[in-house]
């Protein structure tokens, strides 16, 4: 949700949000996806391509699986780029002409840069990001905040609050 916010102020109109969810799906059109794509199913390949009009030049993965993986850098354009944020893990196999004949890049980043993260704050601060959703719970629903995250569950942001634990903690 954070990543279509950002794409959408920096300019970027036609981001496709990509999903098995139909509620995240969902959810991902309301915060400024230009088109929402389920893909499931042996076409979404081809589907994707149709939608982006056979010129995806960016795939960002937060999964980080191999299904994603292989989706995202085979809908890439020529010079497009593929970046894993994800850290569900697997492994990939790709032929390596492509990748030089397609001149794409793949790459990861889990924390960005220092000078990304100022970027970031600079459109937090110009007020044009939609904010992500955000549900506070108490620490001891740990176990059911996990298993929603693992079963994908989960929309936007979930903070444990640790201070209702021992609110008479001194910090």
């Amino acid at each position: 949700m954070a990543a279509i916010s950002m794409l959408r102020a920096r300019g970027i109109s036609n981001v496709i949000a990509c999903d098995v969810d139909a509620d995240k799906l969902e959810r991902a059109r309301a915060q400024g996806a230009a088109q929402v794509l389920d893909t499931r199913g042996d076409d979404a390949l081809a589907r994707l391509k149709a939608l982006a009009g056979d010129a995806v030049a960016g795939a960002l993965d937060f999964v980080g699986m191999p299904a994603t993986a292989n989706l995202g850098i085979a809908a890439l354009a020529k010079g497009g780029h593929y970046v894993m944020c994800g850290l569900f893990g697997g492994e990939i196999t790709l032929p390596l002409p492509p990748i030089a004949q397609r001149a794409i890049s793949i790459r990861g980043s889990y924390v960005g840069s220092l000078r990304e993260l100022r970027e970031v704050v600079a459109l937090a601060r110009s007020g044009r990001l939609t904010p992500t959703p955000v549900e506070v719970r108490q620490a001891s629903e740990v176990n059911r905040t996990m298993q929603e995250l693992k079963d994908g569950h989960v929309l936007g942001r979930i903070v444990l609050d640790f201070e209702r634990v021992n609110p008479d903690r001194v910090s």
